[in-house]
């Protein structure tokens, strides 16, 4: 490795060769200049020299964030997540945070054009603390493997404060509003994926991806391995990736019969259609068996609940006296009503498919407050019975 020192005018400039380009063959150096002394410019020069053998020199990029982002997407996101991870990412970037630091040149990024951009989605967006939350998030991950590609040196992100967790109430139903959804929603089409989610805790993609394959009427249960989602246009299942996703669920009699008579109606939509039916073989479908996408029936969940308006003017939700509820929130009912009434929170945790029951504790916690109750009573029970009070007052103790 050369190393050059030149004078120009009163300052120093250091030259150093730092090898070959690999792709062209061409040699490269590294240059910088604006040094009073000479003694300075070695020094310089010699940190370069110690950060290109220890493998640190990081060479500089004509690349913008905006640049970098789109080649993290294609090169690490869409080969190491799930497609829905990926399009919530690409959303992300694309929507948010390139509009506002996209053209900011990689190398030159600061900590603290990140933490004006959060105040900035948050005071004049007004985005939420937890969709920030997320934005760092991918930032963050971005960052990091532009370290590891020696893009950068280090992840400025780390160096911003992103916002505090807000926590938002969950809605869930009780017993007797969830008994009055279904009578509300029995003639219509949102009926079974609504049953499904209150009697399974599944997540809507893994209902849309239910097939009759995965249902085993002889043991009353059903098998979850496979979600339905959008890809390129299409909607495709999708495998589950983690072992605790990967399920059973016994199911009750009154899902096993709903699904007898939906069963019986496919068959008979089957003959209808002949060689137009579906072969997917989902048990949420359309009449010619083709599935539905999660996000059609999540909005028509919405638009029957909240939206469409009687002649008097109620949406069924203020028809029927209960909460507004997403979806989504069925899922947390179904694991609501389960802990309410003393179902082993591993029990719980395995229908939903959480990795861990601490997830499902930490997940449901609103719950936890009427389980502590019913320990101290259980605990009165135990220590105050006659029978506890007489051993109290029994002054001999066993011995070992």
């Amino acid at each position: 490795m050369s190393l050059e020192l030149k004078k120009r005018g009163d300052t120093w400039t250091f030259v150093v060769d730092i090898g070959r380009d690999p792709l062209t063959g061409k040699r490269k150096r590294k240059s910088k200049g604006g040094f009073k002394t000479k003694g300075e410019c070695r020094a310089a020069a010699a940190e370069i020299i110690s950060q290109f053998e220890k493998g640190t020199l990081i060479e500089e990029t004509d690349l913008n964030l905006e640049d970098y982002l789109r080649k993290w997407l294609k090169e690490y996101a869409a080969k190491n997540t799930a497609y829905s991870t990926y399009s919530r990412y690409t959303e992300i970037i694309n929507k948010t945070i390139n509009p506002r630091l996209g053209k900011v040149p990689l190398a030159k990024l600061t900590a603290l054009q990140i933490q004006e951009f959060y105040t900035y989605c948050i005071d004049t967006l007004k985005h939420s603390p937890n969709s920030v939350i997320r934005y760092h998030a991918v930032l963050s991950n971005a960052l990091s493997m532009a370290v590891k590609w020696g893009l950068l040196n280090r992840n400025v992100c780390v160096n911003v404060s992103k916002p505090k967790k807000v926590h938002v109430e969950m809605k869930v139903l009780n017993e007797s509003q969830l008994s009055k959804l279904l009578d509300g929603l029995k003639k219509t089409t949102l009926f079974i994926p609504v049953l499904i989610a209150s009697q399974t805790g599944m997540r809507l993609g893994e209902i849309c991806g239910l097939t009759w394959k995965a249902v085993d009427f002889d043991n009353s249960c059903l098998y979850v391995y496979s979600q339905l989602q959008p890809i390129d246009g299409k909607l495709l299942p999708v495998s589950l990736k983690t072992k605790s996703s990967r399920r059973k669920i016994t199911l009750s009699s009154l899902l096993v019969n709903e699904f007898k008579e939906l069963k019986n109606k496919q068959d008979l939509d089957r003959q209808d259609f002949g060689d137009g039916y579906n072969t997917g073989n989902y048990v949420v479908c359309q009449e010619d068996g083709r599935p539905y996408d999660p996000k059609y029936i999540s909005g028509n969940f919405r638009r029957v609940i909240k939206e469409y308006k009687n002649k008097d003017g109620k949406c069924l939700a203020e028809q029927l006296e209960i909460p507004i509820i997403r979806f989504h929130d069925l899922r947390h009912t179904h694991a609501t009503i389960l802990l309410r009434a003393d179902i082993n929170p591993k029990v719980v945790s395995e229908r939903l498919g959480h990795s861990s029951v601490s997830m499902t504790l930490d997940t449901y916690s609103h719950v936890l407050p009427d389980t502590q109750k019913d320990v101290a009573n259980k605990l009165d029970e135990i220590f105050f019975t006659p029978t506890c009070q007489q051993n109290a007052n029994n002054d001999e103790f066993p011995t070992e």
